[in-house]
């Protein structure tokens, strides 16, 4: 690491420091689209020029989900069985200490009996959406639609 420290004439001091180490960088989507008990597929790409890195989830996977990694390709399958979950943190890593967060949104779509999700939904944290249920009579209900309205 390079330290330059450049003087003012009002005496103040800067320091600014060079590094040849960058983050690994994280590309995927923004949004995870997740259907209540089915299983998501998402695809992310972990880079970092001339360094190894690992990705992993702060936390620990979550229940029914799987990690798999080829060549920088990380493929992220997960069957979510409840709508209630810790937000989903990606963590990528590189051998001299370098971190990258990576935070989707996940939208919920936990529609039945012939609902479909609608994109205004239900903020329920910070990084959770729970989208709502357009029925079949035409209703817009929060969670699903039940078969008798």
């Amino acid at each position: 690491m390079l330290i330059i420290i450049i003087s003012y004439k009002l005496k103040i001091n800067c320091a600014f420091f060079l590094t040849d180490n960058f983050p690994p960088n994280i590309t995927a989507s923004n949004v995870f689209l997740v259907n209540l008990r089915q299983e998501s597929v998402f695809m992310l790409t972990v880079t970092d020029p001339g360094d190894e890195f690992s990705l992993n989830i702060r936390g620990g996977l979550p229940e029914n989900s799987i990690l798999d990694e080829s060549g920088g390709q990380f493929t992220f399958r997960w069957i979510l069985q409840q709508v209630t979950f810790e937000p989903l943190v990606f963590v990528a890593n590189d051998s001299r200490n370098a971190t990258t967060l990576f935070i989707p949104t996940v939208e919920v779509c936990a529609c039945e009996n012939g609902g479909t999700c609608t994109r205004n939904g239900l903020l329920t944290n910070n990084a959770t959406i729970l989208l709502n249920c357009q029925c079949s009579n035409g209703k817009i209900l929060s969670c699903s639609c039940s078969k008798y309205l």
